[in-house]
């Protein structure tokens, strides 16, 4: 790995897999966030290797093996600031930053990524007046929408526990698959699913594993094969939206990881088709957005409220499926 001072931030032996698989995509499978193009430059650079060697990205992983990722960073969520990445500022003062996170960003660095986030941004942009980021709560990489970062622990802590005692919290617009009633709550526990460890299902009552999820929704409007929904949530687990849809039998559109990115109910004929493409092609994961935020000033302890338009993937979204 020549002169550069590398750090071992992951490994793990190989278990899940019966067959040989190319490494660049064992790899992506498990850490989606990070791109088989940046593990194959990874590989490369020999960042990575299988029982202490360096191999190419042609390399077919066994079961058994032994995988040791290194970065040039002490931690994968070290601090590089990266004034390329300019965050959306929403609002800003001594306590707080307000951003609109775009779809497709990741939030914090992870491995394989440890410098292109929104994370990386902020250190940049706050580093001017000496100030740097506390992440209060996350958003998927493909989700669009508002967050605040805090910019103390102090204040960190105090939004934090906002978020835990519901005085802080956030909604949410879906553009999901299938008609929903007009407002519904979803109360169904939710775990890691052991057979695909990146993602979430829901635990039937008595199952042990899964966490208590209550989400809240309300139909904004209706089409075809198609519904735009509001959603609140009282508990916050990862993907949560996303698994209780999908539960439903509605998962949100152009979400792969829980089957809303193929065509699941409409009509079987190629116009429709070729209007569900346009439909897919506009969002690069699923059709989520969080559009409002609010929670109690820390100082002021003032209430503020911020709430964002769609963005311009749902307006065509909308356009679309009310075409005739």
């Amino acid at each position: 790995m020549g002169e550069q001072q590398l750090y071992l931030i992951e490994s793990f032996r190989v278990k899940d897999i019966r067959h040989k698989e190319r490494i660049d995509i064992y790899l992506h499978r498990h850490f989606p966030d990070t791109t088989r193009t940046s593990f194959q430059k990874q590989l490369g650079e020999n960042y990575i290797l299988i029982n202490d060697s360096a191999v190419d990205k042609a390399f077919r992983l066994k079961a058994g093996d032994r995988v040791q990722i290194f970065s040039p960073y002490k931690s994968k969520t070290g601090i590089l600031p990266n004034d390329a990445i300019k965050p959306d500022v929403v609002f800003e003062d001594n306590q707080v930053i307000v951003v609109n996170k775009p779809a497709g960003l990741q939030v914090h660095p992870a491995t394989g990524n440890y410098s292109n986030t929104l994370i990386n941004g902020l250190i940049a942009y706050l580093a001017v007046s000496g100030e740097k980021p506390f992440l209060v709560h996350r958003l998927d990489k493909f989700t669009e929408g508002l967050m605040v970062f805090a910019k103390t622990k102090a204040i960190q802590e105090n939004l934090s526990e906002q978020f835990r005692k519901d005085i802080a919290g956030r909604k949410y617009k879906a553009l999901v698959w299938g008609k929903v009633t007009e407002r519904g709550t979803v109360h169904k526990a939710i775990g890691r699913d052991k057979r695909k460890s990146r993602v979430f299902r829901v635990y039937k009552n008595g199952e042990a594993g899964g966490k208590a999820a209550i989400t809240h929704f309300e139909l904004v409007r209706g089409f075809a094969f198609h519904s735009l929904v509001s959603c609140k949530l009282e508990t916050g687990r990862t993907h949560q939206i996303r698994v209780h849809f999908q539960s439903l039998g509605c998962p949100l559109v152009g979400d792969f990881e829980y089957g809303g990115n193929k065509v699941l109910f409409g009509l079987k004929d190629e116009r429709y088709f070729q209007k569900m493409d346009r439909l897919l092609a506009l969002f690069k994961g699923q059709a989520l957005f969080a559009d409002y935020l609010e929670f109690n000033h820390s100082e002021s302890g003032k209430k503020m409220e911020f709430k964002l338009e769609l963005p311009g993937a749902f307006v065509k979204a909308i356009k679309i499926l009310a075409e005739q």
